[in-house]
């Protein structure tokens, strides 16, 4: 229920009532002062203005600086991004600045999201975080069962992903204080990348019957994995300059923390560098790869010598030929799928299986079910459309049809396709060797 319903049955209530033409009676004072608190309380719970404003009115100089279609006018036309429509707006920032501060000071906040005329969100802001450039805002929707938010603000502009069972929504600049929302619910997937450095063999695909040592952990025992992000000239220009190329590294980053924290992973990404290498990408996603991992070839060199000096445990490569321009439910989650990789976890059984536990999950359940590391192979030979959930495996988190998202490493189910799968324990298993790979020295500048 919106909180304008919520306004509005309290006033059809309080009409009804007085029509009985009777005198209320009279309130003891202990009573008045606990009403008087909950309607407080009520009237905070329920208010929450409008995240997202028309763009008009736009001064000239926002209109130069956004592109021309849709500017002022119709709010729907075809998205080059392979989702349904999408619509320009601007983000009342004072409305984040309010909830940011309602969640310091009392754990929890609200913010309306009012995607289009026919969806309206109730978020429940549960969390908010300093970034390098910024602070980011998650939680969830409020009347889902499941369903994921994460804002990233910045000084220039904001960028969000949304998502839930039935559609998923992106909000990212266009510059000049106008954003795009972005109906992405059918957005392609991006191809894997691959591993972004050479394999650690300690990492490797475990016996079902280890005894996952040094998996246990507890939310305030998180370990920082230090990342450093680099991007291409190419990456730059898409999104309009330094800064907003940024906003994307910190946004891709937030997900990815939210995405181990809601998965119940003990690991977190710590960026620790963030910057642009003088690289022309290669005709694939390999050849960057292999000039990424090769220290003496002349391509990136100096991404080796940066790595060292910033103590960065896993390096990320943004360019065009690895998807890292590409939105879209799976995509935002493409850095999360490649640290995964970098982390010891492969991708489903029926893709990848083998033995071991430490597999994305590919469900053959009414709803075919995806986590981050699954390919969506097992769901098209079964007839069934795919059903991404930005969460890595595990038998203890449940997906939106209510079945475990993993199979416990102690199941008797021994099949290739449905054996183990738990990428949770794998993760926190391996979270020490990976954070130790370097010696942390800096931050972000």
């Amino acid at each position: 229920m919106s909180s304008n319903e919520n306004v509005g049955s309290g006033c059809a209530w309080g009409r009804a009532a007085g029509r009985t033409g009777r005198k209320p009676l009279p309130l003891r004072p202990s009573a008045r002062v606990v009403l008087g608190a909950a309607a407080l309380l009520l009237a905070n719970w329920s208010y929450a203005a409008e995240l997202f404003l028309p763009v008009e009115p736009a001064g000239a100089e926002d209109r130069a600086a956004a592109p021309a279609a849709n500017v002022g006018s119709a709010e729907r036309r075809t998205s080059a991004v392979g989702g349904a429509w999408e619509r320009r707006v601007r983000v009342a920032r004072n409305e984040l600045a309010r909830v940011r501060d309602e969640v310091e000071d009392s754990g929890e906040g609200r913010l309306r999201l009012n995607v289009n005329a026919d969806v309206d969100l109730d978020m429940v802001v549960e969390r908010t975080a300093s970034t390098p450039w910024g602070y980011s805002l998650s939680g969830r929707i409020e009347g889902r069962s499941v369903g994921f938010v994460t804002l990233v603000v910045h000084p220039q502009a904001v960028s969000a992903s949304i998502w839930t069972p039935d559609v998923s929504y992106e909000v990212v600049p266009l510059g000049g204080g106008v954003h795009a929302v972005r109906d992405v619910t059918n957005a392609p997937p991006v191809d894997c990348a691959g591993v972004v450095q050479p394999e650690h063999p300690e990492l490797g695909i475990s016996d079902v019957s280890d005894d996952a040592s040094g998996a246990q952990g507890t939310a305030d025992d998180v370990t920082a994995v230090d990342l450093l992000v680099v991007w291409t000239p190419w990456i730059e220009e898409y999104h309009r300059g330094e800064a907003l190329t940024k906003l994307y590294v910190d946004w891709i980053v937030s997900i990815t923390n939210h995405t181990f924290e809601r998965s119940g992973a003990f690991v977190s990404v710590n960026l620790v560098g963030a910057e642009r290498v003088d690289y022309e990408e290669g005709e694939n996603i390999s050849t960057d790869i292999n000039r990424l991992v090769d220290p003496a070839d002349g391509h990136m060199d100096s991404v080796h010598i940066l790595r060292d000096t910033l103590g960065a445990d896993l390096v990320h490569l943004l360019a065009r030929s690895n998807g890292g321009i590409a939105q879209g439910a799976f995509s935002i989650n493409a850095i999360t799928h490649e640290i995964g990789h970098n982390m010891g976890l492969v991708h489903d059984r029926y893709v990848d299986g083998s033995h071991g536990y430490e597999y994305g999950f590919a469900g053959d359940g009414r709803v075919c079910e995806v986590t981050v590391m699954a390919y969506t192979n097992r769901c098209e030979a079964s007839g069934k459309a795919p059903l991404f959930v930005p969460l890595f495996s595990s038998p203890w988190r449940y997906g939106p049809t209510g079945t475990p998202l993993g199979v416990s490493r102690f199941s008797r189910q021994r099949a290739l396709v449905d054996g183990p799968t738990d990428a949770v324990l794998a993760l926190n298993r391996n979270r020490h060797r990976v954070a130790n790979y370097r010696q942390s020295r800096s931050g972000t500048d």
